[in-house]
């Protein structure tokens, strides 16, 4: 039997809650759950069309919104609920990108490897080998607030704030609990899990606590017979 899935950013996460009802249900006793993402081939108009298919095709899609105009509002709905200045929250947003380039450094099969020190300084030199005037960023943070390198995509978003189109592949082997028993000595247990779907964007009264992620965080934690503060010694 097999199975095909999409749901935007969510889809691998849909995939596998379904292989872990047909486990747990008895019907199976071992699926393979595999996932592919090919998008460097495309340009970004074509790329950005097509992920665009992920939003409400009537009054989204016309009106403009991408992945990063959804985010982009996002960022400013919580600066407002939350009483965080924009500036103080793009500062924020840097560290994370700083923090997740060195990362990347880290891994060898990381699609970049090149920490945002490392492209501040390769701007420099390259700079300075052409003669050209030598840029004066005093450190990572001030190197993010050019915009000449860190171009605005969707105000607040700035370049490094959004992630890249990738290329990639994953499956992951979910049994039940004797097959595992003789697959590995160190298996992974699915607690619990959860889903909803809470439709277009004008229909959330208040999409930075969107009510499906609440919905869905609700059942897996009932499935698992924990509750949110106990979490953290259950290891979940």
């Amino acid at each position: 039997m097999r199975k095909g899935f999409e749901g935007v950013c969510a889809t691998a996460s849909v995939a596998i809650r379904d292989a872990f009802m047909w486990v747990a249900s008895g019907y199976n006793d071992i699926v393979l759950v595999g996932g592919t993402e090919r998008v460097l081939v495309m340009d970004t108009p074509y790329a950005t069309r097509t992920f665009a298919m992920g939003s409400d095709s009537y009054y989204e899609g016309p009106a403009g919104i991408t992945f990063p105009g959804v985010f982009a509002m996002l960022a400013h709905l919580y600066s407002h609920k939350y009483g965080i200045p924009l500036v103080k929250l793009k500062e924020q947003m840097a560290m994370v990108a700083i923090k997740n380039h060195q990362n990347g450094k880290l891994n060898p099969k990381a699609q970049f490897q090149a920490t945002i020190r490392d492209l501040m300084e390769a701007r420099i030199a390259r700079a300075t080998q052409r003669g050209q005037p030598v840029p004066t960023w005093a450190d990572e943070m001030e190197f993010l607030r050019d915009i000449k390198v860190n171009p605005v995509i969707a105000d607040p978003l700035q370049l490094y704030d959004c992630c890249p189109f990738s290329d990639g592949a994953a499956a992951l082997v979910l049994a039940s609990r004797d097959k595992t028993r003789r697959l590995t000595d160190k298996p992974v247990l699915i607690a619990g899990v959860g889903q909803c779907s809470a439709g277009p964007l004008h229909n959330q009264k208040d999409f930075t606590r969107m009510k499906a992620r609440i919905l869905s965080a609700k059942q897996a934690y009932t499935q698992a017979g924990i509750e949110p503060q106990g979490a953290g010694k259950h290891g979940i």
